[in-house]
This record gives structure tokens, C-alpha cells and sequence, in this order.
């Protein structure tokens, strides 16, 4: 979104006023007639992708209501309040609050007499013929303890409920007599959240009894409800986090991940001033409304309300019950029971065999109608009546399989809802027809049949979430194991939808022949296999986006249209098993490990001075943002221990992995024969909490560890993370890096070619330094060519011109199957010729040969325009490409040799001029001013560098390799040279950051020594070999030698600088000394470079201060 359509869309009434109005006056209210539309709602809060890369923390830890609530509590603990401290309530303390509110759910049981509504009188009987012995063995168990964990973390909201009512126009009193607290918390992991969207909504005058009332069902809901291993249901009104509390910036929770640094603190002092002078409540609050005993004796995984029956729900979990709770009554009824299942009647009915085997898991349940639903368990997919007693409900299942993970019912305007799509422990999913029965059999007929392309039948992967999406017409699958796909429902039926005949004849058709339906296209670059419970929903208006939980404990939201990751949130400290959209405002619950569930979402940034559009990130991104070191940079040996590792391997797994896409050896075990996977599982720190918000910094870093996940998985014959294969999702992952870093630096995607970025053409000609003290012909320019540069494993493995069997990019939808059903629902209608900028990637990397530089000598000129650079001159005679293709240029005639052997492919011709401009590029953003984004840009022309100087899986590379690695490092190349050149200016700029390392720097002179030392060891010879013992080449050119050695003095020279920096002042003195004799073996009479001798005084006289101190120390 542009500037001003920002500014338009804050000057709409905003979210705040609307949900204030609905706060204080209500829907058809006495007070007010008028009501405010969901129309107005959602477009008070737009759903685009600039506001959803802002996705702020509203409910969670380090929100201003974590921070001041907790600081309250903590004061008032000696009165034996409740401590919201966030995130730990977990291990020990969760398995003995996890006892007692077990053995509370039984007491409360007895209490009430399982009472249950006339409807369901003959339920409560199936209910009380359970056996006493399980009871009597909790009683015994946990005799001492009853109620006392549950006192102590529900005293606020009992507090709260014992309250009396309040009528209902005394809005100002009520308002003060709501309980508010800062997290949605449970006593263990949350395995499932629900918006309530039905018709009724839970009153907020709390009475004790959890008084529910029927309101508009047009409203916009702003309650919540949660449920896990606690096997209680909870209530929540979240409206003060929704946008009735305006948010506080500063924080972590607010950061603009484009626009802004994460902040190392929060403004904890400011935050209280503010919370304790404001008379409305603090933002990131949330009421608790009620909490409800469902009498489950296992986990919770699925909760929903009735949309017909105020104050009820329905649960179902891991002991296979499902089971209808009354928040009026507080009573808890069972609906479906294993204990009759008919298939296992005499098991249950012989002497303590109702828990003697572990019943069958309840995953899901949905409603077909008002009374009747589908309950998808291990024993397949149940039909269920809530009118009925459990002895009376249907135990078959309507499928043939035997387990069903999860299911979607589903309609069209043209058909009711008797269909059903079901998936299981494969990769297939049905269309399933409830009025029709197979031949010979008792199970539904399948309508259509749907698996992706690159999953066989036999694929040992199981569907963990179905969706539709809200015009019926798509459908999402996302499995365990594997990846997210869409698929079209009958995408040639029309905008009604197929007839009852057009289905009937599909299903007589699937009888005859098996004819499966490919998807659309595919989503993901996160991983699914730790647990069973990930699901993936539609999100949007127009279901513009799809969200997911993953292993790493981020949330993932994809746009639809582009495959991009619009938000990267890390939401749990483990595993993030779910993320559940606002039915018409882009706000998101997430809820997984924790035992807190937290709330997001999109907005405009809070602070009103950063600015968020295209321009203003690239200004971020010139000026401001940090430079992280990528892996090569990082541990360059580790990386090339890794990619030698990958090519001696037996097979050819890793033909696909580039230098850069090694992640770092943080977090890698020592396991395996590349280490060990890398473990999402991140171990808690009870000392620190891991950071919780947005982490959308942090995406290419988590995609490079996914995908080197599961290549180390397949070579340690381990269980794939992702069975779809490894091409596939490093299509996904290019395409959301290329995404992102267009994103980070205000460019756009060209749809056609992803890895050809483009800038905008209304910024075009904007400079991103708005310094005025500065020369204009020294800032960076928007839009910059070295800025349109993807990295190495975006570009080469995708472009023809690069190599031979290019990868598919993209989405890769399927235009073969659906051509018209894509054009119609995804195609773009922008114009690009009003958007972009074309400038072709071929340009942009070419440029004219002549005006390359290798001669080093563009940084030793930029202490005249005010750099302060540490350097002396170091002239060397330029060899370039043009030089060496003329006989006529040569020196002599045995360089004609060196003319052949450095002819190249075009390819690498190509990467020599990409490494040529990004070096350029990184030289003009230091005279800028900028080290950071100099840093970075020379970092990238490392990366570059290392696709043709290191040794890794080459498979396809062939225009790129030509030669071996090892043998092109031993070339005095033009590339070669760059290389060189480029390390010695990254660790000189290394020196000039906000955050100096000397360390890292000295490592990059010492690594360009090595790549020196071949040629400087002996006058006309190349040696190799890991002492230089072994000779490459003989007869090697005199300028090659002092070139080299010129090259060496020069590094010698960084190398001491770096040394001097980190306190070593002995080995800097060594350095320099280094640097003269290499200086004097080229020529003896050229004297030494002032700077020189300057910092060799220096070291001198600092080494022996030190010594001098070390020696007094000793005596």
C-alpha cells in the first residue's frame, strides 16, 4: 500500500471508535438503533500485505498489560494473588494443577448429578454406569491436594464471578467491575481456539453463574474459546485487545520488522506511568468470562459452541469421548462414548475393560445441521445426534478407512449439506456423498478423490486440517509431514456449483474408475511433523491468505496469490499447533506447547514516525537495519566442511544445495554424517524467556535451516520432513526469500520471473538518505542495481541462461488442469507498465566490461571525501578480461597460456559481473556513509564468489562449474582477485560497525592469505597441497607473483589492523612487519606506506605497555 492510501485509511473511523460505540451502547440497543456493519469493521482494519508484515503482539508476554499486570501482582502476592508471570507455568507445577482439576471435574460431576437438559435425559444414564474403580484411584491419589493448584490460578476469575449482577444499563459501573487480566492462560498446552461467531454471546455483567444471553449475530465477535490438556473450557472477551485500548509503542510487541529494530528493552517505567493514569483498561488485557469442567479424563482437542443452545459446547478428545458441557448448569454430558461401540462391545463389557486398551482418539467435530454432526476419530468418521443417549448413536463410520484425521462438510448454492471431505493416514482426501451407501458395503460413496502430484498413495504422510474456503469453491489440505495444498471443487461447474445429477454422476463415475484430482498449486516453506494437531484455514474477506502453525513454534501466514509469508510470528517457545483467524478482522490467535495462547494483530504502525512505505523501508534498509552475518561469513570452514561432505556422499541427494544455503553450526548436533538435524525443539531458558512476537527478521534464517533439515534427514536415512521432495520446497522457499527480501527493500516481484526484482517506478530517482549535510552524489539511490540482486540459490538454480536443467519457480500452479479457473480467481489485473520498472536482471548484471575495476584501488582513494579509511595504496596493474582476450595486450608471450585458461563460461561471466557490481556498490555505500549496507554487499559478493571457488553438490551447475574448484582457486583469475578484494574491504568494514568485530575481521585477512599464498610462495611457480609442497604450475608469469604479493601486503596490512582492534598487539606488530617484507619482495626500493609505519609505532609501543603490566603482575 502506498503512502497515501495509509494516511486514507487512518482517517476512516477507526477500530477503536467502532468497538467503543458497540462497548458502550450495544447492538439495537435502548441507548442507540444504529449498528455498526462488519463492512465497516473489516475496512476499518484493512487486509493487505503491508499491514500484515506489521503484525503486532496484542495478548502475550511483553505486552504493557503483561508488564504492568505483572508488576501489580508480584506487589500484591503477600495477599496471595495470582502471579501472571507468562510463559512458565509448565512442567511440574502443570502436572499437579493438571491432577487437581481433573479430580475437581469428577467432584463437580458428582455434585451437579450429571444434570442434563429433557432432550438428553437418557445420556445422563450412559454417563453414571461408569465404573468407580478409576474414580476411587484418583481419589486416592490426589486426596491431599484437591482444589488447591486450581485456587490459586482461578482466584481472579473467581473473584470476578462471585460478583452481583448488574443491570444492564449501568455501563460505566459494569465496565469497573470487569476483571481483567494480561494472557489467555491455561494449565497446560491449548489444543484448540474458536472465535464464538453463534448467534449467542456471554454476558459481561458476571453473575456466578456464567450468564449467557442471545445478541445480533451480525455483531463482530471479540470473545474466544479456548480449551488443552487442562480438559477445561474457557471464555473470553478480548476486546480491549482488539482495538478498544489503543497499543503503546516501544515495545517488542509492536516492532515494524522493515521499518524498525527490535528494541533490547521494553519501556517498562513509561508503560506503568501511562497504565496507572489512563482511566480504560490497559491495551493487551482481556476479560475472562467463565470457565467450564468438561469431565474429559484426556485432552481436549476440539471445542465448539452450539450455535442454537445458549451456554453449551461440545469437546471431544483423547479418551474418545465427546461430550456436551452447560455452562448455565454446570453439568457435562457424554454424546458419543467408546463403551458403545459395537465393535468392541464385549471388550468394554468384560470385567475392567473399559480402560484396559487406550480407546480411539476424538480429533475434530462439525456440524451437518443443527443437531447432527461428524466426529473424526481413529475409528473413522462418526455420525452423531446430540438428542440422543450414546447407547443410541450410530458406531460405524461412514468411511472405509479406519482413522480420519480431519474432515470439512461441505455445500454449494446449488446442494445441501450432505458431503463431507475426509482425509486420513494417506494422502488422500474424499468428497464423500451422506445420503448414498457404496455397493456391498457400508460406507458413503466417494464423489471425487484428491491427492497432490508429487505424493503416491502409498506416501507415508496423514492429513492434520482440511478448509474450504467461504465460496465453496476451494479446498486446503495441509499435512503431516509434508507441505499445504489447494485444490479447486469442481472448478468447471459454474459460480452455483455442481446439481445433485452432475454429482451423482461423479460418484457413479469414481465407482467405475479411480480418477484423482491434482492440486492447484502448493504453500509452505515450515515443517509438520512433531505433532498431529497443525491445522491450516483460509483467512481474509476473500480468503486472500493461509495460515498454519509449524515445529519451530512460528505461525505462518502465506498470501494466497504469491505463495509470499506475509507474517512470520514466533508464537510458542515449542510448537505452534494452530492459528485461528477473526471471521472478518485481521486478528489471529495462536496457541500450541505454551500454556498461553496469544492473540495478533495488523495495523499501521504505532508510532506515527516511521515510516512504513516502500520508500521508507529502503531507507530503513540503507541506513539503519543491522548487518547479520550469513553462514560463509559466519564459519566459512564449517560450510565447506559441510558442502565437501555432501558431494563424497553415495548419492547425489544434495544436487540442489548451494554454498549459501548451509545454515550455521549454532543449534547443529554432532550426530550423523553432516551433524544431525537441526532441532525445532528449542530448550526453555527458566532464566531468560525466548523472544515472543513478530520474527519476520528472522525468516530466511528458520527457511535455510528447514531445508537443510530435511536434506541432512534424507542422507542419514531418517524420516523425510517433507515427503513432496526437496525441489519442491526449495521452490516454495526461493520464491518466499525473493518475496521477502523484495519486501525489506520496497521492490516488487516480477510474477513472470521471480528473481528479477523491480523497483517501483514512483520512487524511482528518490535517494534514501535524508541528511541533508551529505552530497547528494553520494547517496543511495532507490531502486539501486545491486539492490534488484537475489541471492545465489534465488537465481542460478532457476534461470536457463545459468544452467541447463533449470528448477520450476514460482508457485508452479497447474495451468494444464485449471487454466481458466486460475485466470479467473488469481491472475493479477495490475498493469505493469504502471507499477514497474522493467530493468531486466541481464542488464543489470552486465555491466559495460571496460569500466570493471579489479585493481583494489576505488577504497583507497574514499579518505578524500571523509571516510577516515585505514589504508595505503597498493597499486596493481589491472587484468581484465578484455586485456587478456587481445594477444596485443599482452606482456608476453607466455601469458597466452593464462589467456586460455581463463575463458570462461558464460555463466561465470555472468557471476564475475554480478560480484563486479555488488563490490562497486558496497565501495559507494561506505563513501555514503553507510557500513551496514556496505557490509551486507560485500557479504553477498561472497556468496557469489563461493558458487565458483567452493566445491559442493554440482549436479546441474555445468555452465556454472566448467572447471573444478579446485582448480579455478589456483588460477590468478579476475574473480579470484574480486575475492580477495572483497574480504579484505568486508573485515575492514567490520571495524567501522556500531558492534566492531576485530575477530571476524582478522578471520577474512587470514582466509584472503590463504587464497593468496599459492602464488606468493615462489617466483613463477602455482603451488598446492595443504603445506604448499606440491606444484600446480610452472612457469607462471612474473606479474602474476607481484600481483600476489602486492595483494598480500595489503592483507597483511588488514590483517594487523583487525589484530591491533581486538588487543593483540604482538601478532599486530608481527602483521605489519608481514606487510613491509611482501611490499620489499616486489620492490626493495619502495619504501613503506606512512599509515604503515604509523600503526606498526603504535602496535609496538602498545605490545610493550602491556608486557611491561603482564611483568609487574608477576612480581
Amino acid at each position: 500500500m502506498e503512502t497515501a492510501d495509509c494516511i486514507n485509511s487512518i482517517k476512516r473511523l477507526s477500530i477503536p471508535e467502532m468497538l467503543f460505540h458497540r462497548q458502550q451502547f450495544g447492538i439495537n440497543s435502548r441507548r442507540q438503533r444504529k449498528c455498526v456493519s462488519v463492512f465497516d469493521l473489516s475496512r476499518g482494519v484493512a487486509w493487505n500485505p503491508m499491514r500484515m508484515h506489521n503484525m503486532v503482539l496484542s495478548v502475550g508476554p511483553g505486552t504493557p498489560a503483561a508488564v504492568c499486570m505483572q508488576k501489580s501482582s508480584k506487589s500484591d502476592s503477600s495477599s496471595g494473588e495470582d502471579d501472571f508471570d507468562e510463559e512458565y507455568l509448565m512442567g511440574e507445577e502443570e502436572e499437579d494443577y493438571d491432577s487437581h482439576v481433573d479430580e475437581e471435574i469428577v467432584v463437580e460431576n458428582n455434585e451437579v448429578g450429571n444434570t442434563r437438559n429433557d432432550e438428553n435425559d437418557s445420556g445422563s444414564e450412559g454417563e453414571s454406569s461408569e465404573p468407580d474403580e478409576l474414580f476411587e484411584r484418583r481419589d486416592a491419589e490426589h486426596a491431599n491436594s484437591i482444589r488447591r493448584s486450581h485456587e490459586v490460578a482461578e482466584r481472579a476469575l473467581m473473584e470476578w464471578m462471585e460478583a452481583d449482577d448488574v443491570a444492564d444499563d449501568e455501563i460505566d459501573s459494569n465496565s469497573q467491575r470487569q476483571q481483567h487480566v494480561p494472557s489467555l492462560r491455561h494449565a497446560g498446552c491449548i489444543n484448540t481456539a474458536n472465535w464464538l461467531t453463534s448467534p449467542w454471546r456471554l454476558s459481561l455483567c458476571g453473575s456466578s453463574t456464567g450468564d449467557a444471553s442471545t445478541e445480533n449475530s451480525e455483531e463482530c465477535t471479540s470473545q474466544l474459546i479456548t480449551s488443552g490438556d487442562d480438559r477445561m473450557v474457557k471464555f473470553w472477551d478480548v476486546r480491549n485487545a482488539m482495538g478498544t485500548s489503543n497499543l503503546l509503542g516501544g515495545g517488542k510487541d509492536t516492532v515494524c520488522p522493515f521499518s524498525t529494530e527490535v528494541p533490547s528493552e521494553s519501556p517498562d517505567d513509561e508503560w506503568n506511568k501511562l497504565c496507572s493514569q489512563a482511566s480504560v483498561p490497559i491495551s493487551g488485557s482481556v476479560i475472562p468470562l467463565a470457565t467450564l469442567y468438561t469431565g474429559h479424563r484426556g485432552n481436549v482437542f476440539h471445542v465448539t459452541p452450539l450455535d442454537h443452545d445458549p451456554g453449551k459446547v461440545l469437546t471431544c478428545g483423547a479418551d474418545g469421548f465427546l461430550r456436551c458441557s452447560d455452562l448455565i448448569s454446570r453439568s457435562s454430558s457424554i454424546v458419543i462414548s467408546p463403551e458403545y461401540d459395537r465393535e468392541d462391545q464385549n471388550l468394554f463389557l468384560s470385567p475392567g475393560g473399559l480402560f484396559s486398551l487406550r480407546p480411539g482418539m476424538c480429533f475434530s467435530h462439525h456440524f451437518v445441521d443443527t443437531h447432527n454432526g461428524l466426529l473424526c476419530s481413529e475409528r473413522g468418521l462418526r455420525r452423531f445426534d446430540i438428542r440422543v443417549s450414546p447407547s443410541e448413536q450410530q458406531s460405524r463410520s461412514v468411511l472405509s478407512s479406519d482413522t480420519c484425521k480431519a474432515c470439512a462438510v461441505w455445500s454449494s448454492d446449488s446442494v445441501n449439506s450432505s458431503y463431507v471431505f475426509a482425509g486420513g493416514a494417506s494422502a488422500n482426501v474424499a468428497l464423500y456423498d451422506l445420503r448414498m451407501v457404496s455397493d456391498g458395503q457400508q460406507t458413503s460413496k466417494v464423489v471425487q478423490l484428491y491427492r497432490p502430484r508429487h505424493l503416491d498413495e502409498n506416501a507415508s504422510v496423514s492429513v492434520s486440517g482440511i478448509d474450504t474456503s467461504k465460496n465453496k469453491k476451494e479446498l486446503l489440505i495441509s499435512y503431516e509431514n509434508d507441505q499445504i495444498y489447494s485444490f479447486p471443487i469442481f472448478p468447471s461447474a459454474g459460480a452455483a456449483g455442481p446439481t445433485v445429477d452432475a454429482l451423482n454422476f461423479f460418484a457413479k463415475r469414481m465407482e467405475e474408475e479411480e480418477i484423482v484430482q491434482r492440486e492447484l498449486c502448493s504453500y509452505g516453506g515450515h515443517l509438520n511433523r512433531y505433532t498431529f494437531l497443525k491445522n491450516a484455514k483460509y483467512a481474509g474477506p476473500n480468503d486472500d491468505y493461509i495460515c498454519t502453525g509449524s515445529d519451530s513454534g512460528h505461525a505462518w501466514i502465506y498470501e494466497k496469490n504469491t505463495g509470499a509469508v506475509v507474517s512470520f510470528l514466533n508464537a510458542d517457545h515449542s510448537t505452534c499447533n494452530g492459528v485461528v483467524p477473526h471471521p472478518t478482522l485481521p486478528v489471529f490467535v495462536t496457541y500450541g506447547i505454551d500454556s498461553t495462547a496469544k492473540l495478533w494483530r495488523a495495523t499501521v504502525p504505532v508510532d506515527s514516525n516511521i515510516d512504513d512505505s516502500p520508500l521508507g523501508r529502503a531507507k530503513f534498509y540503507h541506513r539503519d537495519s543491522c548487518y547479520l552475518k550469513s553462514p560463509l561469513i559466519h564459519d566459512w570452514a564449517y560450510c565447506k566442511e559441510r558442502l565437501s561432505e555432501l558431494n563424497d556422499a553415495e548419492e547425489d541427494v544434495a544436487s540442489f544445495l548451494m554454498p549459501d544455503e548451509i545454515p550455521t553450526s549454532f543449534g547443529m548436533s554432532d550426530g550423523g554424517i553432516l551433524g544431525g538435524v537441526y532441532c525445532h525443539h528449542r530448550k526453555r531458558d527458566r532464566d531468560q524467556a525466548p523472544f515472543i512476537g513478530n520474527d519476520m527478521k528472522n525468516l530466511p534464517r528458520v527457511l535455510r535451516q528447514n531445508i537443510f533439515s530435511c536434506i541432512v534427514a534424507h542422507e542419514c536415512d531418517d524420516e523425510e520432513p517433507v515427503r513432496s521432495g526437496i525441489d519442491e520446497l526449495k521452490r516454495r522457499v526461493s520464491n518466499i526469500r525473493l518475496h521477502f527480501q523484495a519486501n525489506q527493500r520496497g521492490l516488487q516481484v516480477d510474477p513472470d520471473y521471480p528473481w528479477q526484482l523491480r523497483a517501483r517506478a514512483a520512487y524511482l530517482g528518490s535517494k534514501t538518505n535524508s541528511n541533508n549535510l551529505r552530497n547528494e552524489d553520494t547517496d543511495v539511490e532507490y531502486g539501486d542495481p545491486a539492490d534488484l540482486i537475489p541471492s545465489p540459490c534465488d537465481w542460478i538454480p532457476f534461470d536457463p541462461e545459468m544452467i541447463s536443467s533449470p528448477l520450476k519457480y514460482g508457485l508452479d500452479f497447474n495451468l494444464e488442469d485449471y487454466e481458466s479457473f486460475f485466470f479467473e480467481n488469481y491472475k493479477p489485473s495490475v498493469n505493469a507498465a504502471d507499477e514497474y520498472e522493467f530493468r531486466p536482471v541481464l542488464q543489470i548484471m552486465t555491466p559495460p566490461r571496460n569500466k570493471r575495476k579489479f585493481d583494489g584501488q576505488d577504497l583507497d582513494e574514499k579518505s578524500k571525501s571523509g571516510t577516515n579509511c585505514d589504508d595505503f595504496a597498493c597499486k596493481v596493474t589491472p587484468v581484465t578480461p578484455s586485456t587478456l582476450a587481445s594477444p596485443v595486450q599482452s606482456l608476453d608471450d607466455e601469458e597466452d597460456e593464462v589467456v586460455k585458461a581463463l575463458r570462461t563460461p558464460k555463466a561465470l561471466h555472468r557471476i564475475e559481473d554480478t560480484v563486479s557490481l555488488l563490490k562497486d556498490a558496497g565501495n559507494n555505500a561506505l563513501k555514503a556513509g553507510f557500513p551496514s549496507l556496505a557490509a551486507r554487499r560485500y557479504d553477498q559478493a561472497i556468496q557469489y564468489c563461493a558458487v565458483v571457488f567452493l566445491k559442493f553438490p554440482q549436479g546441474t551447475m555445468d555452465k556454472v562449474s566448467g572447471q573444478n574448484p579446485s582448480d579455478r582457486i589456483l588460477e590468478w583469475s579476475p574473480l579470484l582477485q574480486l575475492l580477495v578484494s572483497i574480504r579484505l574491504n568486508l573485515s575492514m568494514v567490520l571495524l567501522k560497525l556500531l558492534e566492531p568485530d576485530p575477530k571476524k575481521a582478522a578471520i577474512l585477512a587470514m582466509l584472503a592469505l590463504a587464497e593468496l599464498s599459492p602464488f606468493t610462495k615462489e617466483r613463477g611457480k602455482i603451488r598446492k597441497g595443504s603445506n604448499l609442497m606440491d606444484i600446480h604450475k610452472e612457469n607462471e608469469p612474473e606479474c602474476t607473483y607481484n600481483a600476489t604479493k602486492k595483494w598480500e601486503a595489503k592483507t597483511y596490512f588488514r590483517l594487523g589492523t583487525a589484530q591491533y582492534a581486538a588487543g593483540d598487539y604482538s601478532r599486530a606488530v608481527e602483521s605489519f612487519e608481514e606487510s613491509i617484507k611482501s611490499t620489499k619482495a616486489v620492490d626493495k626500493d619502495s619504501p613503506p606506506e606512512p599509515v604503515l609505519l604509523r600503526r606498526l609505532a603504535e602496535a609496538k609501543r602498545e605490545s610493550s605497555s602491556k608486557n611491561k603490566k603482564q611483568r609487574k603482575r608477576v612480581l
